[in-house]
């Protein structure tokens, strides 16, 4: 263990092996805005029970080389307030073939039946696209899967700040019982949108994707928010902040 904490550094160490991760001096989303829940609770099924509308948003990597980013899928499901409340289900991050990751889209839809999924239209996509709508095929599901392209010059750090004010709200809910919830936390505490390879912040762009899209679904009235109609506006803002999301189609 010694060898492998000088091999990669003491903060990856903490945050990979100890559990510690180090918070950064200027993460754009701050510990103290975190909310906590844990879903096998009497007080979550309850919620469950009035229900919810889960999303599901993906940033993947099209490359499987052992130096490429991870493909990372969060799901997310909101409530029908005016001012929803956002828990976050299941956190993965992982290096796999396309096909076994869009496998991974249509096993979520077994588990939570997300209303909406979001991907990002990186290079390769349609490759991507068209290996997800397979996976619909053979398994009789739909994922209802809209794909997003960020604006020119838009960053992950653009986007994080765009839903910074839900966190400090306290509308953003973690179970922290999940270790790869928990692994997700420590992205988040570390983002500041200046990244290097030490510290990934793919799970952070798909969440932040989810949460965007949850936004522009409740623009729409509570009757229709409860149709579970997965509609996302073309290039829709949010109303609580100034900044536009990218076109979605």
């Amino acid at each position: 263990m010694i060898k492998r904490r000088n091999e990669i550094g003491v903060d990856r160490f903490n945050s990979e092996y100890m559990n510690r991760p180090k918070i950064s001096d200027n993460p754009i989303i701050r510990e103290e805005w975190l909310q906590h829940y844990q879903q096998d609770t009497v007080e979550f099924r309850k919620i469950e029970a009035e229900g919810l509308y889960t999303i599901v948003g993906i940033d993947p990597a099209i490359s499987q080389r052992e130096t490429a980013d991870y493909t990372a899928i969060i799901t997310v499901s909101k409530t029908f307030d005016k001012e929803p409340r956002y828990y976050i289900r299941r956190a993965q991050k992982f290096r796999a073939p396309m096909r076994e990751w869009a496998q991974q889209i249509v096993v979520n839809w077994s588990m939570y039946k997300q209303h909406l999924t979001v991907i990002e239209a990186v290079a390769g996509f349609m490759a991507a696209r068209e290996e997800i709508e397979e996976q619909e095929r053979i398994h009789n599901q739909r994922v209802n899967l809209r794909t997003v392209t960020p604006r020119p010059k838009e960053d992950k750090a653009t986007r994080a700040y765009s839903v910074q004010g839900l966190f400090q709200q306290g509308r953003v809910f973690f179970d922290t019982t999940d270790r790869a919830i928990q692994n997700l936390i420590d992205e988040l505490l570390m983002f500041t949108g200046a990244q290097t390879s030490l510290y990934p912040d793919d799970q952070v762009d798909a969440l932040v994707y989810a949460l965007i899209a949850g936004e522009q679904h409740s623009k729409q009235g509570e009757e229709q928010q409860r149709d579970h109609k997965p509609v996302v506006p073309t290039g829709a803002g949010f109303t609580h902040v100034s900044y536009p999301l990218g076109r979605l189609g």
